[in-house]
């Protein structure tokens, strides 16, 4: 092993363990303190490898052109910094074309660009001084950056990456009744890995006055609405009305689940325990107790059946003959129809005893054949008991 050129010998021996230090992580940004025995891993005990190509900089000139073209085979640059700067751009852009953005948490380490790892760069932090240094870095650095989706304001990308969130959830949904705990990627379903899209509405609605007017018209874009209790009750009244337009009636199971308001679904809201608690916070008289009472509320079930009872004594009505329809009607129905028909001087049973299909009718097909709705009729007969309790 003896050799005539002991400094030749050392050069070679450093050269291996930089060729495979580059060989296994693909560039030779060493720190100046590294020490390895095998090229990959740092040793206390070994070569000072970060030293060695500190120093090939520094007296790169001096070099033979051979020593030259070795090092350029292993990736080697004269300026350092340029080289960091280019690696950490790759794993930047390797997680915005994984994860299409850079809101990167400031923390975030990695070595391949799209999993967290402990032992890897900090590309949180080098992402935070781009954007603490943006106005000095050169116009191509600009540029690198914009090419994927860096951005000066986090805050404002954040807000806006949200929004697209919950336009999705709307555009498929049809509002954004959104449980506070909704987490979600697409927009669309629940992902308990997702962002916090029912915490970040939540937000939205508290600090709604403080807002911009661009944000607060953007959210109203996409049926934003500040109170969320009010919005859920409409969308659960809605229901209601068409499960009323196709059955005639609000006579709903208490487990019935539905997302069209006609069919049952297990995934879908539960109208018919929506349902009985109205009946059980007893809002008859309040504006949505009027609402559901034109679409066929029954209150209270006993009440109805005794006051149905009267009103057919009082009109000569065959219980038996009509058992179907009396057994599904709310007295406010019953007597408002009774009333439209007298005024209109039409008969309250055929001749054989039966209602007229108007009772059987829903609010539509009313419309269409007596010119009036169940909402019209409801509201025209609340108004005369107000008059002649006046009177």
């Amino acid at each position: 092993g003896f050799v005539l050129n002991a400094l030749e010998e050392k050069w070679q021996q450093m050269y291996e363990l930089a060729k495979k230090y580059y060989e296994h992580y693909g560039n030779l940004l060493i720190p100046n303190a590294f020490k390895t025995i095998n090229g990959i891993t740092y040793d206390e005990n070994g070569k000072n490898l970060g030293l060695w190509l500190s120093r090939q900089r520094k007296y790169f000139s001096s070099l033979t052109p051979e020593r030259h073209q070795l090092l350029k085979q292993i990736g080697f640059v004269l300026n350092a910094l340029e080289e960091k700067w280019q690696q950490m751009y790759e794993l930047a852009k390797k997680y915005y074309e994984h994860y299409g953005n850079l809101l990167i948490p400031r923390a975030f380490k990695t070595i391949n660009g799209v999993t967290y790892d402990e032992k890897g760069e900090n590309l949180g932090l080098w992402l935070s001084n781009q954007r603490a240094d943006f106005s000095s870095l050169t116009p191509e650095r600009h540029q690198l950056l914009k090419q994927i989706g860096f951005v000066l304001n986090v805050l404002e990308e954040q807000w806006q990456q949200m929004y697209e969130l919950a336009k999705k959830y709307y555009e498929y949904h049809g509002n954004l009744l959104i449980p506070t705990a909704f987490k979600t990627i697409n927009g669309v379903t629940y992902d308990e890995n997702g962002k916090k899209l029912g915490l970040w509405l939540s937000g939205q609605r508290t600090d709604f006055s403080s807002l911009t007017p661009e944000r607060q018209q953007l959210l109203k874009q996409i049926g934003f609405v500040l109170n969320a209790q009010e919005e859920k009750w409409q969308q659960m009244y809605g229901l209601a009305k068409k499960y009323y337009e196709h059955y005639g009636n609000l006579l709903i199971p208490q487990a019935f689940k539905t997302t069209n308001g006609v069919t049952y679904d297990e995934k879908g809201e539960n109208l018919g325990y929506w349902l009985n608690s109205q009946r059980q916070m007893r809002v008859s008289n309040s504006e949505h107790g009027i609402l559901l009472i034109q679409i066929g509320m029954v209150w209270n079930i006993k009440k109805n059946k005794e006051e149905i009872q009267n009103i057919c004594i009082q009109y000569n009505i065959d219980e038996e003959i009509n058992k179907i329809i009396l057994n599904h009607i709310s007295i406010q129905e019953l007597i408002a129809k009774i009333e439209f028909l007298k005024s209109h001087n039409y008969p309250i049973v055929d001749e054989k005893g039966k209602l007229l299909d108007i009772f059987s009718m829903s609010s539509i097909n009313m419309k269409e054949k007596y010119g009036v709705s169940l909402e019209e009729l409801i509201y025209e007969y609340d108004i005369k008991n107000e008059k002649e309790k006046g009177a």
